[in-house]
């Protein structure tokens, strides 16, 4: 696992950090909003995407709420067009997102030498005995931190069942840690005083007694550990909707990653078209030209790991 976070590190560092600086300047703040949709089960889609998008908590939560819902009503897929003041909000500077391509994930549930529960069970072992020593370390935690345990060895039972979930295994482990990385770069370049994550409805979320949650927070905590940050000077929150959940208040928040994730989605980059003209224009007017609308490919086999930065423009 370190070798991915010392690939996932060299491109959000390398280039998606320098905009994030620049987006935490315009927008002074210590505390952030992150949402998150996804667009991953499509077979009709050329593209599995995740898309996280960052907001400065810095607005009247009814009034914000208010204004998101004029503009985008509905879900992209449940509205025949975009409306043209919610891609022109999108795309303004007080808004931050980062949207994952993923093309392979086989090796975070394989390796050179390992295959399946063989190479899943040591690293959750792994993360178990690394929680033990939070538990010592933080003693007013050790009441959470054990309920993960938990959550860790009902996973760990799926992953040594005869039809072990593996392809929503990789999931749960990789959104969490995109998330957490990004909670993580508020942190470090923000001083965050309070970072939530709130996701879209998924199985991703609610898999497993919601560890992918969980996970949110300790690779929050791990990576500024592994930084030489205090992780506890950021307060993390987190929070989902089941599927048999009707309303969340974030629903209308999630509908800025929704209409990413679902444009993304669609995108033919061999031939640069898009299935249907509202997700062409939301590639034209969030992605291209945008700094602060990031798109990264991820690639990552047995031995092999890679994140690289994909550039739209609507130059010639």
């Amino acid at each position: 696992m370190d070798d991915l976070v010392i690939a996932l590190e060299g491109t959000l560092l390398a280039s998606i950090n320098r905009d994030l600086k620049k987006f935490i300047t315009r927008n002074q703040n210590t505390k952030f909003l992150i949402v998150s949709d996804y667009c991953l089960d499509d077979k009709f889609k050329p593209n599995k995407v995740a898309s996280f998008t960052i907001i400065p908590y810095d607005f009247d939560l009814s009034e914000y709420t208010k204004r998101l819902q004029k503009m985008a009503p509905r879900d992209l897929k449940r509205s025949r067009k975009v409306n043209e003041s919610f891609v022109e909000h999108i795309s303004e500077k007080r808004i931050f997102s980062v949207s994952f391509v993923f093309e392979n994930l086989q090796g975070l549930t394989q390796g050179a030498t390992a295959v399946g529960k063989d190479f899943i069970n040591p690293r959750i072992d792994n993360t178990i005995s690394m929680i033990k020593v939070w538990i010592k370390n933080q003693p007013d935690q050790k009441e959470y931190y054990k309920s993960i345990i938990k959550k860790l060895i009902v996973l760990k039972a799926n992953i040594n069942s005869k039809s072990p979930n593996l392809n929503l295994y990789r999931y749960v482990v990789l959104i969490p840690l995109l998330a957490g990385y990004l909670a993580y770069l508020l942190s470090k370049e923000a001083n965050a005083e309070i970072v939530g994550w709130f996701s879209d409805r998924d199985k991703i979320v609610d898999a497993w007694n919601g560890v992918a949650l969980d996970g949110f927070a300790l690779n929050h905590n791990a990576f500024c550990e592994r930084n030489g940050l205090e992780s506890s000077k950021t307060k993390i929150v987190m929070g989902a909707s089941s599927a048999s959940d009707k309303k969340l208040w974030s629903d209308e928040f999630n509908r800025i990653p929704d209409h990413l994730a679902g444009a993304l989605a669609s995108w033919d980059m061999s031939t640069n078209l898009c299935t249907q003209t509202k997700h062409m224009r939301l590639m034209e007017g969030c992605f291209a030209d945008n700094d602060f609308c990031a798109i990264v490919k991820v690639n990552i086999e047995a031995s092999n790991y890679q994140f690289s930065r994909v550039v739209v423009t609507t130059s010639n």
